[in-house]
Formats: structure tokens, C-alpha cells, sequence
């Protein structure tokens, strides 16, 4: 219990010493981790054959 307490206090530590430029880069890093999960997603999407067309 003691370790995880000094985790959490790390932790809390650390998120004071954030600053604007940090936000920055974490939310640009989600943001690239998000469109390569979208383009992962579209590129092996399921293609559905409408039945009633005729190839």
C-alpha cells in the first residue's frame, strides 16, 4: 500500500508541473494515434454486397 501511495503522490506531483506546451504534444500524440486507428478501422471495414445488383 505504501509503494502505491508514493505512485499516486508522483503522479499528483508530476500533473503540477504540466505545462501548455506538454498538453500540446499529448494531444497531438492522440490525436495521431486517433487517425491512424480510423484509417486502420476504414481500411479493413467489412464490405457489404447488396444482393439485388447485378456485377
Amino acid at each position: 500500500m505504501r509503494n502505491f501511495k508514493l505512485k499516486i503522490a508522483k503522479i499528483a506531483d508530476n500533473l503540477e508541473k504540466v505545462t501548455a506546451k506538454d498538453l500540446i504534444h499529448y494531444s497531438a500524440v492522440i490525436n495521431r494515434i486517433q487517425m491512424k486507428n480510423r484509417i486502420f478501422i476504414s481500411y479493413f471495414k467489412p464490405i457489404t454486397i447488396n444482393e439485388n445488383k447485378v456485377f
